[in-house]
């Protein structure tokens, strides 16, 4: 909506009129709204020095000063907007906060969070259960524990930076039948949802059955989900903790994202060490995938690359693909 105001200044003969717009798509509102503000409060001056009281104006002078009164009006008109916008937008916020207060005593109510500050990182560590999670993710981890999966689900999960990307892909094209067209169509994070990340809603997946396969990733334990995660297609790939160290330290100081760590290579290491890094302890992540080895899929990401081939039939043979993948697929996949 755009309106018009007339402020006005004298001159030493003549009144001038000078026309604005309170269009957002030309000024900024608020710097129009103080424009219009000091031309008003010079017109008045103006008129004071005059000797016009503009409370009691004649039928003359109303009919010469209609922009002034205009600009009066106006200018209630919007204080009174303004208070509605107040009002409304502090009963927004109480609601929110409300909200956030519920929600954070049921947290504490039921997952009964340590909450830790780590040395050089930007927020908060949890410790639930028997890891060390980021604070971020607290919140949504009640939704990813009712979040029921379907047996067509594939589930890539992995400590950070253990080489996740690049069996993401490959789990991707051998489900999809090799569709590189559709791959290359969306990016990597359209295509699977990362489970425990606050922007991603398990609900709205929940409420959309489908009978293809959907895809996840994840960098939660086992302990997280409810017993329909046994019952998908979960591809776990590890790597050595050293190169681990290594690429998640650069990877946290290199963009930026919540999970910022500020402090020099030593401390990360020392940090590590003492299963002070969110996803700690590494060898339990570890353990606890490995324990359920009879129904999911282990890959070391240190023999993916040297034996692509044979790695990849495997996978393709836990994911019911082995009748269908053949070599000129193999071939273009490798290259």
């Amino acid at each position: 909506m755009q309106f018009v105001l007339f402020p006005v200044r004298y001159s030493s003969n003549i009144l001038i009129q000078r026309r604005f717009s309170l269009s957002s798509s030309k000024r900024n509102v608020f710097k129009s709204l103080f424009d219009h503000f000091q031309y008003a409060r010079k017109a008045k001056q103006a008129a004071q020095q005059r000797g016009i009281d503009l409370s009691n104006l004649t039928a003359e002078q109303q009919i010469k000063f209609k922009p002034i009164l205009r600009l009066k009006s106006a200018f209630r008109v919007v204080n009174v907007t303004m208070g509605l916008m107040a009002i409304i937008a502090t009963s927004v916020w109480y609601k929110r906060r409300r909200k956030q207060i519920k929600s954070g005593k049921q947290i504490d109510d039921e997952l009964k969070p340590i909450w830790m500050d780590l040395k050089y990182f930007k927020h908060k560590g949890a410790a639930i259960g028997n890891y060390l999670l980021p604070e971020q993710i607290v919140g949504k981890l009640n939704q990813v524990k009712n979040f029921q999966f379907n047996q067509s689900d594939c589930i890539c999960a992995s400590f950070p930076k253990s080489g996740t990307t690049l069996i993401q892909e490959i789990v991707y094209l051998i489900q999809t039948n090799f569709d590189y067209e559709s791959a290359k169509g969306k990016d990597i994070s359209d295509r699977y949802s990362f489970m425990e990340w606050p922007t991603v809603n398990l609900q709205q997946l929940s409420s959309n059955p489908t009978n293809k396969p959907r895809f996840f990733k994840t960098h939660l334990p086992p302990e997280f989900f409810n017993d329909t995660f046994k019952k998908t297609k979960v591809i776990y790939v590890y790597r050595n903790p050293k190169d681990v160290t290594v690429s998640l330290f650069h990877f946290l100081r290199s963009i930026n994202i919540e999970l910022t760590y500020s402090g020099p290579w030593n401390q990360f290491v020392q940090s590590f060490l003492i299963d002070e890094v969110y996803y700690a302890p590494w060898w339990r992540h570890l353990n606890d995938y490995h324990s359920l080895n009879d129904s999911i899929f282990c890959v070391a990401y240190e023999d993916l690359l040297p034996n692509f081939r044979p790695t990849v039939r495997r996978l393709a043979a836990y994911l019911g693909k082995e009748k269908e993948l053949t070599e000129e697929q193999l071939d273009k996949l490798e290259t």
